[in-house]
């Protein structure tokens, strides 16, 4: 019986035992939670007592007594600790010839674990739907970069390379994020790099975006020592924060 007991005790679920005359004989700890009263202080007195639902309480468990026919009531309103109402879902049926056992489950706990499980699936929804998406990005990606490098073989002057080869890296830079999007566990590619080298590509893909619209003031400290970072991943970090400054 004490291996049981301690079983009932690590339920959530409040559990209440009562003999042939209504009285309380056993109830867990999330019982005792939940009507914060103590099991020394209940055992041995009338459910009423402790709990419950005023307008069918003795009709209720008397029948499940007297025929042995569980019952099993949803959003209940109890009364417990002073006259605190409760919201729950509970449910009684008969031990042997002249017992009764009584589940309790509040009603908060219960839509919360539905909270949580709808959570789930809009999470999993997502996931779903963002790996689409990211297959449908990274097709069009290959082709772009196809493109910019059939044209760059044909272009006559490094200047305008310049353009095609902006357009090569971003589309990997691109395909790197979708990866990620994806789910990839691909760790940060570290190297030692100028952060000169990843400004200036930033300044280079918003010049790209809006040709000649913003004028650019170059002030570099060329004492600044080189740092260990991913470029892609800085040139994002950079290129978000130029364009939160041009929205701001």
């Amino acid at each position: 019986m004490a291996n049981a007991q301690e079983v009932l005790d690590q339920l959530a679920t409040a559990v209440v035992v009562l003999d042939g005359m209504l009285q309380v004989t056993y109830l867990n700890q999330a019982a005792e939670a939940l009507f914060g009263k103590s099991a020394h202080r209940v055992l041995g007195q009338e459910v009423r007592t402790l709990y419950i639902d005023p307008a069918e309480q003795a009709t209720v468990l008397r029948n499940t007594l007297d025929t042995g026919q569980p019952f099993t009531k949803r959003e209940a309103v109890l009364l417990s600790n002073g006259e605190r109402k409760q919201r729950a879902h509970y449910s009684v049926e008969r031990l042997g010839t002249d017992a009764l056992l009584i589940e309790i489950e509040p009603l908060d706990r219960f839509l919360r674990i539905n909270r949580d499980d709808q959570h789930v699936a809009l999470q999993e929804t997502t996931r779903k739907l963002i790996r689409g998406l990211a297959h449908e990005i990274k097709n069009p990606l290959g082709g772009i970069r196809g493109a910019a490098q059939l044209l760059d073989r044909e272009l006559g002057s490094d200047g305008q390379r310049e353009y095609t080869r902006v357009i090569i890296d971003e589309a990997d830079r691109l395909k790197n994020l979708v990866d990620r999007m994806l789910g990839s566990n691909e760790k940060p590619r570290f190297e030692q790099l100028n952060i000169h080298r990843v400004l200036e590509r930033v300044v280079q893909l918003i010049d790209a975006e809006e040709p000649g619209r913003i004028a650019f003031a170059r002030d570099y400290d060329l004492g600044l020592p080189e740092l260990e970072g991913d470029f892609g991943k800085l040139v994002q970090a950079c290129l978000n924060m130029m364009r939160n400054a041009q929205e701001a």
